[in-house]
């Protein structure tokens, strides 16, 4: 039996993680350099990603203080070390 696997090139989280923030580099803030979750997983899961690789991505990238995530989960922002990154 032939099992067929989709190539998963974020699978590790080091490398989603640097993914997702070069999408969200390139993603227009809304009010206060926030940056709409929804916009950017689309993008993420658009350039090859899944929905585990984005929530390992999003968890490394708060674990390195890279960005904080709203309470409610629906914006992102870079903190100056993310900002600092594409400075």
């Amino acid at each position: 039996m032939r099992v067929f696997t989709r190539d998963r090139p974020y699978r590790e989280p080091g490398a989603a993680a640097d993914k997702l923030l070069e999408i969200a580099n390139g993603i227009e803030t809304v009010q206060a350099g926030r940056i709409p979750t929804g916009t950017l997983n689309a993008a993420f899961i658009a350039a090859g990603g899944t929905p585990e690789d984005y929530r390992a991505a999003i968890a490394r990238a708060l674990e390195d203080s890279m960005i904080d995530l709203h309470k409610s989960g629906t914006f992102i922002t870079f903190t100056p070390k993310g900002a600092e990154r594409f400075a």
